[in-house]
């Protein structure tokens, strides 16, 4: 026993020995992660050894993502709660304000609000806005954690006039259903026609709503949506006041094409969106969403989740393989589809999870002549795909992907080593060489073919090797 206690302290004390060798520099940049994630991890820094506190303290990055929390406290709380030398129970209290923008200096602040269900009262606003108000000039991102709608918006209307500098809004509600009666965030287009900097929100758990007549089209240029469930003519309406967005993240959005008494709604209308260069369809109603919109500029095409395992192992169990192939090609058509009625060219193709049948994708690809990276994760493709991207380009007159600079090919069961092979010495037999090959996770692809990959080009030929998951 007496052994093994040794070996621990000795493993300790090496521990111990390398976290206080580190140079300062490097510390600093660990507070600076720590703090991005953990609202009292600057505080906490402080407070184990006197090294630390001096990096932490000299380092005004560390103190410049502020937590304002306007819930009501749980319980009472002792008139020391502001005491810093208070070595007891680190977490939960609240921190002096002033004294985190004095630490933050003149660097860029980023301001996490939450708000609980029940409004807080009319002074505490009042005194966190005094608090704030000299350094507004230095807002680069500002997030409401809320728990109701309302509040946000009235914050929204109090607190973007005077933030010139505010580039980025994330607004994070509970994961709601927004029916025809249930408007959320109204101030929204307001508060952004009074922040003119901001090019970037998110809203999860809720959806902007339909912009004010009076106002011009929102500047914004990056939207993300996330965690929400509401009718399809809500989701058009946010959109449509964003003309110039440039990218689009969609995620975990279900549109609804019924109302609250289960009668169709009338189609909405188609919403263009001219300047968009990259779509991101996550786990949502994809097909819906690929009928609303008319992207003509689109470069990046991302696809994730949209075909799940889940999906397919149930119509295997109901319907059999014809059940998953259809599935499959359901999907790969609507795509196909899209990419053809907004005649869109793409750049750079990512499916994840979101599984096309052979023919379907080799169709879609031979569509795409200026297609240069190609993502497959997660996904059924086999022999006759490969065979197809693999054919020599010079015996055809429409190549598949005639510039295509790189793949990633990661999980994908049905591939073996010998297709992944004779595609990369088909293809770089010729003028358009593949210059970057990641793979892994595929059950049939071994550490014998990943050797020969690396001799068929080694010159221009980049192999990337996915590691394994440890089970």
């Amino acid at each position: 026993m007496a052994p093994r206690l040794t070996a621990g302290l000795q493993r300790q004390q090496h521990s111990s020995g390398l976290s206080y060798s580190l140079p300062n520099e490097l510390l600093a940049q660990i507070f600076i992660c720590w703090a991005d994630i953990d609202e009292d991890g600057a505080w906490m820094a402080s407070c184990v050894s006197q090294r630390w506190r001096r990096v932490v303290l000299s380092c005004s990055e560390v103190w410049c993502r502020i937590w304002v929390n306007l819930k009501p406290p749980a319980e009472e709380e002792d008139e020391s709660w502001c005491v810093e030398e208070e070595f007891d129970h680190y977490r939960g209290k609240r921190r002096p304000m002033n004294l985190w923008l004095e630490r933050s200096g003149a660097a860029e602040l980023f301001l996490i609000f939450q708000v609980g269900a029940i409004a807080p009262v009319g002074w505490a606003i009042n005194d966190m806005l005094n608090i704030l108000a000299p350094h507004t000039s230095r807002f680069r991102e500002v997030t409401l954690q809320v728990d109701f709608c309302l509040l946000a918006n009235a914050l929204l209307e109090l607190l973007w006039e005077h933030a010139p500098a505010l580039t980025h809004i994330d607004i994070i509600c509970p994961k709601r259903i927004i029916t025809d009666d249930k408007r959320t965030m109204d101030s929204l287009w307001t508060a952004l026609d009074k922040a003119k900097g901001v090019r970037s929100l998110t809203c999860r758990g809720s959806l902007p709503p339909k912009i004010n007549e009076t106002l011009q089209p929102s500047m914004l240029r990056i939207l993300v949506l996330e965690d929400v469930t509401a009718p399809i003519a809500h989701f058009r309406d946010g959109l449509e006041a964003c003309q110039f967005l440039e990218q689009l993240f969609i995620r975990r959005v279900t549109l609804d094409t019924f109302n609250i008494r289960f009668t169709p709604l009338p189609p909405p209308k188609i919403v263009t969106l001219p300047a968009l260069s990259l779509l991101h369809l996550e786990n949502c109603s994809a097909e819906k969403i690929m009928n609303l919109l008319d992207t003509p500029n689109v470069r990046t095409l991302r696809a994730q989740n949209l075909v799940p395992y889940g999906t397919l192992s149930n119509r295997l169990d109901l319907d059999g393989i014809r059940g998953v192939n259809a599935t499959m090609e359901r999907f790969g058509g609507n795509l196909a589809a899209f990419i053809q009625r907004n005649s869109l060219e793409l750049v750079t193709l990512y499916l994840n999870c979101s599984s096309i049948p052979d023919a379907s994708l080799l169709q879609l690809l031979t569509s795409n002549s200026i297609l240069r990276h190609l993502y497959l994760i997660d996904s059924f493709v086999g022999e006759p795909f490969m065979l197809g991207l693999a054919q020599n380009m010079q015996d055809t007159d429409k190549p598949i992907c005639p510039v295509l600079e790189s793949i990633t090919l990661e999980s994908c069961p049905l591939l073996s080593g010998k297709m992944v092979i004779d595609l990369i010495r088909s293809r770089n037999s010729g003028p358009s060489p593949i210059m970057s090959l990641t793979i892994g996770r595929c059950a049939m692809v071994n550490t014998a073919h990943i050797q020969i990959l690396r001799t068929i080009d080694p010159e221009r030929l980049r192999v990337n090797v996915v590691p394994e998951i440890d089970s």
